[in-house]
């Protein structure tokens, strides 16, 4: 339990857990540097426990902008049975973008485990470390990141 009374996020086995109805409010951040603005493709790979609309567990922002997305998949799996979810193309800016998943559904159907995302892009993109993102300029930009595959 953390000092502000929320469930922990844990990873396990690679795989982030806790993203879950009773942990409103958990984030997971991805910070990634794109060396020109571009669009690119977004997708997350998450446990195919139960499945459903994606609107309805998290809230998805790049830069602070919300992404709008129609994603569902069909559950049926299990905690550690992976499923690719599109979730829609997104603009990144040059420079290190901040992507953030946030929990904001209270219903226990709602709960997947959270492996990765992929970014699909004809630009080069590139993982940042936090410490990195830390050690930044401050000018203004914000950071993104993303899974090797």
């Amino acid at each position: 339990m953390r000092k502000d009374g929320k469930k922990a996020i844990t990873v396990n086995n690679g795989y982030i857990g806790g993203l879950y109805a009773n942990n409103l409010g958990a984030k997971v951040t991805f910070n990634i540097k794109a060396e020109k603005a571009t669009s690119a493709m977004l997708y997350m790979f998450v446990s195919n426990r139960n499945g459903g609309a994606l609107s309805e567990a998290m809230k998805i922002t790049v830069n602070g902008v919300e992404v709008v997305t129609s994603a569902e998949w069909s559950g049926g799996g299990g905690w550690d049975t992976f499923v690719q979810v599109a979730i829609g193309e997104v603009s990144l800016k040059e420079g290190v973008n901040v992507i953030e998943f946030e929990v904001i559904a209270d219903q226990a159907a709602c709960a997947f485990n959270f492996d990765a995302i992929m970014l699909d892009s004809n630009s080069p993109l590139t993982l940042v470390a936090e410490d990195e993102v830390a050690s930044a300029p401050s000018s203004g930009e914000e950071s993104v990141a993303l899974k090797d595959e």
